[in-house]
């Protein structure tokens, strides 16, 4: 019999080295073991200690959160609490609603659930005020409303100055066409006076409307103001201001284009209040509103026919037959345009230069839309 060595010279030293290798893993395998373990124990702690960390985090963002509430208690919501305050305490929960919703339209801030109660609105207000601090909280309250609405009109002023330059770049280029075409003197000064009131007409329309949405908002419950003037020289900030702006309506009410209202605009029920002038004392509150809004109508109607003359001086050299131009009616046929303007079918083009300044497009445009030629 041939001996394995024989055949392989090495079959021991493998045998051996085998050997070598299963003692030197035996050796090894606790080692291993361990090294498993430490590292398991430390990626432990460190997940432990992220946790910890996340932990002190949410801690903290509650505390925080806490002295948020804490803050607006005693900040915001403590100065304006007698507004719900008497409702709740009638138990009308529907006019408490209305008042925490005011409150939080002022303050820019919502107000958490638990604090719309009688016993903690009545609480923050006790705490705060005395009963000879009352009159003060009425004029903190009105100070405050006029101070974000100042804000507010500041933003629209700017967006509203930004409109009237594009106007008068407008305007500016007609001047430029009726400098081409030669104008007689009457005509150019015509064209000039009407320039000169579109843009007058522009910034009435716009300080009207703006004044209807401020008495909407200043004037919350009704019968804060006794009179219109009241509320301007409010809003306005002196008596001087609110006489000029009536010096300004006034104006407005005989203005050439409203002489000559066409059909549409006059049966509008806000139109014919404000050509009756302003609102005696005692008016009611939807009086007002209603005259404010007509008022602002007023001022687009009139800015709408100087805009209108000046573009038929332009066109015409001459002012003969702008008035019948002016009142001229044109029936609309395509029942999309007649849905979108609640069945109104006929549009004159005091109304189609009026839509012009109210919606912010080119004369031209309305027209195309109307399907006007």
């Amino acid at each position: 019999m041939v001996s394995p060595y024989m055949t392989n010279p090495f079959a021991g030293l493998q045998q051996g080295m085998q050997a070598a290798g299963g003692l030197i893993d035996m050796f090894n395998a606790p080692r291993d073991r361990a090294f498993a373990m430490e590292q398991a124990r430390q990626k432990m702690a460190l997940q432990q200690a992220q946790l910890g960390q996340g932990q002190q985090r949410i801690d903290l963002a509650e505390r925080a959160q806490d002295e948020e509430t804490k803050r607006y208690m005693t900040e915001t919501l403590s100065a304006l609490a007698g507004i719900p305050l008497k409702h709740l305490k009638e138990g009308n929960q529907e006019s408490a609603n209305k008042a925490f919703a005011a409150i939080e339209a002022i303050t820019g801030k919502p107000i958490p659930p638990e604090l719309r109660t009688l016993e903690a609105v009545e609480g923050i207000y006790n705490a705060r005020l005395g009963a000879t601090d009352k009159q003060k909280l009425q004029l903190q309250i009105d100070k405050l409303k006029f101070e974000r609405q100042k804000e507010s009109n500041d933003q629209r002023k700017e967006e509203l100055d930004r409109e009237i330059r594009e106007k008068e770049l407008s305007l500016k280029q007609q001047t430029e066409e009726r400098q081409a075409s030669k104008l007689s003197a009457t005509a150019e000064k015509s064209l000039i006076e009407s320039q000169d009131a579109y843009n007058q007409f522009i910034e009435d329309a716009n300080q009207f409307a703006l004044l209807a949405e401020d008495y909407d908002r200043m004037d919350p419950s009704g019968g804060v103001f006794a009179t219109v003037e009241e509320f301007w020289k409010n809003a306005l900030g002196s008596q001087d201001a609110a006489s000029e702006l009536r010096r300004r309506f006034n104006k407005i009410r005989i203005n050439e284009g409203l002489k000559n209202l066409p059909p549409g605009p006059a049966t509008d029920k806000d139109v014919q209040l404000a050509l009756e002038g302003v609102p005696p004392k005692g008016a009611s509150r939807e009086q007002v509103k209603s005259f404010l809004k007509g008022a602002s109508r007023l001022s687009n109607i009139a800015a709408a026919y100087n805009q209108f003359k000046s573009q038929y001086i332009s066109d015409k050299g001459n002012t003969r037959g702008m008035i019948g131009e002016w009142k001229k009616e044109h029936t609309i046929s395509n029942p999309q345009v007649i849905d979108k303007y609640n069945g109104k079918n006929k549009f004159s083009m005091a109304e189609i230069y009026e839509t012009s300044i109210i919606e912010g497009i080119p004369v031209q445009q309305v027209m195309s839309i109307l399907g006007v030629e």
